[in-house]
């Protein structure tokens, strides 16, 4: 690294000056399409009970398995005020590769909705982590004969680990049918990053050139298109192609970073129900950022004192080697 400093040193004055002048080219090309976008709104703070949903999750891959450790909660906060209402936890051994980091993350994903759909009737707007199309997943051509319900994870049943791993996006997606179908555009879906770049089509996401050239509190008129089927699973109960997955794009405080929204409704969502959302939001917002959301993923997280911990408790843990790749031990 001593090379990559000493370069950086000598070329810094070019370097600073080739990014000011991508700032300054890019904002010449998109400061009228921005303008057009980005409609700056004044929120009318509205205190509401809401339900926020995240899980956490470790893996340790060894050469005889993987271990791994989920961690999820379900968080009621009326204001600024929380406590967990709900809670799973899991730690098991997967046998090596064979979708062994997949199914950690499909049974994260599942864990999260299930807690959703089960307290989800306890708040007036449930807030779930990420992107809907990212927790909905590729279940294209995948079913499954289990009947699942609102407890347990069935899948996890399964000895084969491919049938496993294709069980656990269909028995994902089931629920999360069932969520939205019970709850509709309750459930709010919020990513503090999004690749998108359909808006702009500037080869950088949408998301960068928002909070490039915007500050102020605001939105983006909601896009809505319908739910991609060829994603859905095989399965009666997995019930979402008459939803529409609406997009926005929103601020909830001056400065601060832009969030990605989607909402997921069987009815077209329009910019009153944005600017509601907003209002909603704004007022539990913690440097732009939704409170609840926020304590319940440092409540779930699985921190590096909590990695090491589970390793010396499975005795993994090698005393003087500690630089050594994993695959070592």
């Amino acid at each position: 690294m001593d090379d990559v400093y000493k370069e950086l040193s000598e070329n810094f004055t070019e370097l600073r000056e080739k990014i000011r002048l991508f700032h300054k080219d890019l904002g010449k090309e998109v400061e009228e399409e921005v303008r057009k976008r980005w409609i700056p709104y004044t929120p009318i703070k509205s205190m509401k009970r809401y339900l926020a949903i995240d899980g956490g999750e470790y893996i340790k891959e060894l050469r005889v398995g993987t271990i791994y450790v989920v961690n999820a909660e379900a968080l009621l906060s009326e204001g600024m005020e929380t406590k967990p209402v709900d809670k799973f936890s899991k730690v098991g051994v997967f046998r090596p590769a064979n979708y062994a980091k997949e199914r950690v993350s499909e049974l994260m994903a599942t864990v999260e909705v299930k807690l959703a759909l089960k307290n989800g009737g306890r708040a007036d707007l449930i807030l779930m982590d990420g992107s809907f199309s990212k927790k909905l997943g590729d279940a294209n051509g995948m079913e499954s004969k289990l009947d699942f319900n609102v407890d347990g994870i069935a899948s996890l049943s399964l000895k084969d680990e491919d049938e496993m791993y294709r069980s656990l996006v269909v028995e994902k997606q089931v629920v999360m049918s069932k969520l939205l179908n019970t709850y509709d555009n309750k459930v709010l879906w919020i990513s503090k990053t999004s690749r998108n770049m359909d808006m702009f089509r500037r080869g950088i996401p949408d998301i960068v050139v928002l909070e490039t050239f915007t500050e102020e509190v605001g939105y983006t008129s909601p896009e809505c298109k319908g739910v991609d089927v060829t994603k859905l699973a095989h399965h009666t109960e997995v019930n979402l192609q008459s939803f529409v997955v609406c997009r926005s794009f929103i601020r909830l405080k001056r400065a601060s970073k832009v969030l990605k929204l989607d909402v997921v409704s069987k009815l077209p969502i329009d910019e009153a129900f944005i600017r509601k959302v907003v209002d909603d939001l704004s007022a539990v917002a913690v440097k732009g950022y939704p409170y609840p959301l926020l304590k319940v993923h440092f409540d779930v997280k699985v921190k590096k004192g909590d990695r090491e911990r589970i390793t010396r408790m499975l005795g993994l843990h090698k005393p003087g080697v500690d630089w050594w790749p994993n695959q070592f031990f």
